[in-house]
């Protein structure tokens, strides 16, 4: 088994394929040609693979961008495409991925993960599912007020399994 890695141009076409089998459930013709002639490697992000002799059998994409809230600049990073071929499934695969995902994505600066589509692999790894929001608004002088003491987080305030997570990038 070789990754996860940033898949390679000469993977591009295999990976197309695969993602058309997990999600169509054919297999597409992909014209390779075009395919590697339009790659451009990506500075941060992209198609993350585990391959087996070569050809990616699980898959995640990344997409950086960057919001404004109130002013301020959040880095977010996409999780989507997610797939495993199935021949290969429930074998932990795409958690392996996911888990390497995350921690690469915080690794380049993203603060934020948003994934698309609901599944056990996304709630496992303790996402928050789309339509259930936890609404926090601070203004800025409320430090103090009803004992309400405002402070920078600590690792303290970090899940365990989060800081274990990070820890097995360094």
């Amino acid at each position: 088994m070789d990754g996860p890695r940033l898949i390679r141009r000469e993977e591009l076409a295999a990976s197309r394929r695969l993602n058309s089998l997990c999600f169509r459930g054919i297999v597409e013709e992909v014209d390779e040609e075009a395919l590697m002639a339009s790659y451009t490697p990506p500075q941060r992000g992209g198609i993350q693979v585990l391959c087996h002799r070569g050809v990616p059998i699980s898959q995640i994409d990344i997409v950086h961008s960057r919001v404004n809230v109130y002013g301020s600049h959040l880095r977010i990073a996409s999780i989507g495409g997610v797939c495993t071929h199935p021949d290969y499934r429930e074998q932990g695969l795409a958690t392996h991925l996911l888990d390497y995902c995350a921690r690469k994505l915080t690794a380049e600066g993203g603060r934020l993960m948003l994934i698309s589509g609901v599944r056990g692999l996304y709630t496992r790894a303790g996402c928050v599912t789309a339509q259930e929001f936890e609404y926090i608004a601070l203004r800025t002088r409320i430090s103090g007020i009803n004992g309400l003491r405002v402070r920078p987080a600590t690792e303290a305030d970090a899940p365990q399994r989060y800081l274990e997570s990070t820890r097995k990038l360094s």
